[in-house]
C-alpha cells in the first residue's frame, strides 16, 4: 500500500477543531479539498476509545470521501507505556497504552497515518500494509511511506527549509502555522504536504487572506468596503459576491453562517493562490 501517489494535495485542513468542525464534508469538498486531517488525540476524548474501537473504520465516523489523514503524534509514552491526555473541556485525564494506540490505528484504518515519534518500528511492516505511514526521521526504517515534520515558530524558516531539502527523497507532510508567503516558499517543494489550522482559525476569528495580506473584516473600516475580499478568488464566498461590508455586518450578526464563509475563502486560497 505504501506507493506513491499520482499527486499528493499540498494543503490539509484539519476537521477535529473548533473552526475546522464549521464546515460540512460538502463545504469542503465545495471549495476543492482533496485530504483533510483528524487528531487521534481529539478523537480519544470526543466520541471516546469505546466507540472508536467499534467502528468499522474511520471513514464510517467521518463520512469523508476523498484522503482522509489519521494524525496520531501523540506525546510521548510515560515509563509506562502509557500515552496521557488531558481533556481540554474538565481537565480529566486519560490513559491509553502503545499497544492500544497501535491496535486502534490498525483498526481505524486510515488512507494515512503520521505516527507517534516513539512508535515501534517493528509494528510498521504489518501497519503500512493497509496504510500510508509517516514518521519522524528518527526511526530507522525504510517501510515507511514518508516522513513528518512539525513546524514550531521559534524555529527559523530557513532551517526548517534545509530540513525539508534534507529529506525531499520521500513525501513529507509538515505540520505548523504559517503565513502566506511561507506557504508559497513551501509550494515550490513537490511532494509536500501542509496540514494547518491556522487558516480556519483566522477565519473562525474574521480575518481573511487577500489581496496577499490577512485582512479583519471586524475592523469599522470594513463597513464602507463593497468589494469582495478579493476580485480574483475563486471561492463559493467571493463568487457570489459577498461584500468585505455585508460580511462586517454578517459576522456581527450571524457569526457561525459567516465563519462559513470566510473558511471556505481562506481554505480555498491556501491551496490556490500559495
Amino acid at each position: 500500500m505504501n506507493q506513491p501517489m499520482k499527486s499528493l494535495p499540498f494543503f490539509i485542513p484539519v476537521l477535529t477543531t473548533e473552526a475546522g468542525n464549521c464546515l460540512t464534508m460538502a463545504n469542503w469538498q465545495e471549495i476543492g479539498i482533496q485530504a483533510v486531517s483528524c487528531y487521534l488525540e481529539s478523537l480519544l476524548l470526543k466520541p471516546g476509545i469505546s466507540l472508536l474501537e467499534n467502528l468499522l473504520n474511520l471513514k464510517s465516523y467521518i463520512p469523508w470521501q476523498g484522503f482522509l489523514i489519521l494524525n496520531a503524534a501523540l506525546r510521548l509514552a510515560n515509563k509506562q507505556g502509557d500515552y496521557v491526555i488531558r481533556s481540554p473541556f474538565d481537565g480529566s485525564i486519560l490513559r491509553i497504552a502503545k499497544e492500544d494506540i497501535y491496535s486502534l490505528i490498525e483498526k481505524l484504518q486510515p488512507d494515512a497515518v503520521i505516527l507517534p515519534s516513539d512508535f515501534d518500528a517493528r509494528r510498521l511492516a504489518s501497519l503500512a500494509k493497509a496504510t500510508k505511514t509517516f514518521v519522524v526521521p528518527e526511526i530507522n526504517s525504510d517501510e515507511h511511506f514518508g516522513w513528518y515534520l512539525s513546524y514550531e515558530q521559534s524555529t527559523s524558516f530557513t532551517a526548517l527549509q534545509t530540513k525539508i531539502e534534507r529529506y525531499n527523497t520521500k513525501p513529507i507532510y509538515l505540520t505548523g502555522d504559517f503565513d502566506l508567503e511561507q506557504l508559497k516558499a513551501l509550494a515550490q517543494y513537490e511532494s509536500l504536504m501542509v496540514e494547518s489550522n491556522l487558516p480556519s482559525q483566522l477565519a473562525f476569528s474574521g480575518k481573511v487572506y487577500g489581496g496577499g495580506e490577512v485582512l479583519d473584516l471586524l475592523a469599522e473600516e470594513m463597513t464602507h468596503q463593497h468589494v469582495v475580499i478579493d476580485s480574483n478568488c475563486g471561492c463559493p464566498t467571493c463568487q457570489q459576491q459577498f461584500t468585505r461590508a455585508y460580511l462586517h455586518h454578517l459576522i456581527n450578526h450571524t457569526p457561525l453562517l459567516c465563519q462559513r464563509f470566510l473558511i471556505q475563502h481562506n481554505g480555498y486560497y491556501c491551496q490556490n493562490y500559495s
